[in-house]
């Protein structure tokens, strides 16, 4: 891809993106997400009030699964991009506040 940090970053979030893809369909609905992160520590569980409202932040459309695409757009939200410039967005999720 060009530079390793870009690269790294970019197998971390195909790597999350599939850790919460529990049943492979390129998807992600609640249920799965939900017992991904709890499955993960057996001595700690996600708070269900913040599992629901990161779902909600995910599912631009509301159709009740997660695309990678709007995964990729929610976690670009949650963690910022750096960069020197003003990156556009275009397209349907265009209102990333």
């Amino acid at each position: 891809m060009g530079s390793p940090e870009l690269e790294a970053t970019f197998d971390t979030i195909i790597e999350v993106f599939l850790f919460l893809d529990r049943n492979g369909d390129g998807k992600l609905n609640k249920k799965d997400m939900v017992k991904a992160l709890n499955d993960s520590s057996t001595s700690e569980r996600s708070p269900a009030h913040i599992t629901r409202s990161r779902f909600r932040e995910m599912d631009w459309d509301r159709n009740g699964n997660v695309s990678f695409r709007e995964f990729l757009f929610a976690f670009i939200h949650w963690v910022g991009l750096d960069t020197d410039e003003e990156v556009p967005l275009t397209g349907s999720f265009h209102d990333i506040k």
